[in-house]
Formats: structure tokens, C-alpha cells, sequence
């Protein structure tokens, strides 16, 4: 299994409170002619969240933000590793939390959306800095296809957690694989690095 690569300092330092009534617009994107989902209007596109992530969105004012990882069970199964989709959460969300100074997993949610098996996960952490611990809300999504596995990993202060709880939930239920071509909405390519085992690790350093 190829070595995690981590999450850029920048989403975590950036994170704020939003306010508790805060209820976004939404819009629909496409990744790489893949999959879509919608998202927060006020997440734009960015490349400094994750190494390869071909989903990075972030929302600097309110302190949200959002990668989506790629795994072909092809590349997992060249290398003998035959996940079920609770190993492969179990993995994803240990990966994630790895990287903390200390986490807790606090629920976990399996079941169906738009068809595909989803795993996703609550999990608060905090990372030493010199001002203090900085306290993070993750919410950790896997979604099955027949083919792939995919990673949706959100995080934001651990104050915006009801709020930002909502907005993955959205994003969560409105996930699909793409069929046929889309419009110009979809995102280009970040640089190639998929390797098979790959998870986001939320270390800052």
C-alpha cells in the first residue's frame, strides 16, 4: 500500500466561525467527466488542499473545505488488497485522524445514496499549534461504484460541526458517477499521483 499524502497547512489555519444560520446556495460540479455533485456557491476551486485530490474546494470566509479522492479497486486488487467497503472507511478514516494530534471517530453511518454503498463518519481532532490546540470537525464519506471507491473528506472548525454536519449531508446525497460527457463546469485534472491505498492524512507540518 503506497505511502498517504497530506493535507496542505493552509486549510487548516484558515478555518473561522460561520454563523449558525448560515444556509447556502448550492451548485452542481463536475470532476474530471467522473462524478458530480453539488457544492456550496461559495467553495471555489483550488490546488493547494491535497497533493493529487481531484476534487479541492474551499470556502476560506465561512472555513469550509472539501477534497475527493479517486481509488480503482483495479489498482487495489494488482496489489492483492480486496477491500470491503468498511475496511476501506475503516482505513480512510483512521488515515484522516492519523494525522491529528488526537481524534475521535463519534458515528458512523452506512448506507445507500442515488445507489452506491456510502460509509461516512463524524470525527473531531486537534492539532497542537503555539497559540493552542486548533480544534477540527472532519466529516469522512466513502461511496462504492462497482469499479471505484471514492473519498469525500470535509473538514471545518469544530464550531461550525452542526452547521457544516448539514452541508456534507448535501453533498453527500447528491454524489453520481458520470455516463456520458458534461458540460464546461467540469474541472481539469491536478497532477497525476494516484497510487493504489491512497488516503488524505490532516497533518499540518
Amino acid at each position: 500500500m503506497r505511502a498517504t499524502l497530506t493535507l496542505t497547512t493552509i486549510g487548516l489555519l484558515l478555518l473561522s466561525a460561520c454563523s449558525q444560520s448560515y444556509r447556502p446556495e448550492y451548485r452542481s460540479v463536475v470532476v474530471n467527466e467522473q462524478f458530480r455533485l453539488d457544492i456550496p456557491a461559495s467553495m471555489q476551486a483550488t490546488n493547494e488542499l491535497h497533493d493529487f485530490a481531484s476534487l479541492q474546494y474551499a470556502d476560506e470566509q465561512n472555513g469550509f473545505f472539501l477534497i475527493g479522492i479517486v481509488e480503482p479497486k483495479e489498482d487495489l486488487e494488482n496489489l492483492q488488497l480486496y477491500y470491503s467497503i468498511e475496511d476501506y472507511a475503516d482505513f480512510v478514516q483512521r488515515t484522516v485522524g492519523g494525522g491529528l494530534d488526537t481524534f475521535n471517530i463519534t458515528t458512523t453511518h452506512a448506507h445507500v445514496v442515488n445507489g452506491y454503498l456510502c460509509n461516512s463518519a463524524d470525527l473531531f481532532g486537534a492539532i497542537r499549534t503555539d497559540e493552542g490546540p486548533l480544534e477540527v470537525y472532519y466529516r469522512v464519506t466513502v461511496m462504492e461504484s462497482p469499479t471505484y471507491f471514492y473519498q469525500l473528506i470535509g473538514w471545518s472548525g469544530r464550531d461550525n460541526a452542526p452547521v457544516f454536519r448539514s452541508i456534507a449531508n448535501q453533498i453527500e446525497c447528491s454524489f453520481r458517477e458520470q455516463s456520458v460527457p458534461s458540460d464546461p463546469d467540469s474541472l481539469p485534472p491536478t497532477e497525476p499521483g494516484n497510487q493504489a491505498g491512497a488516503a488524505a492524512e490532516a497533518n499540518p507540518a
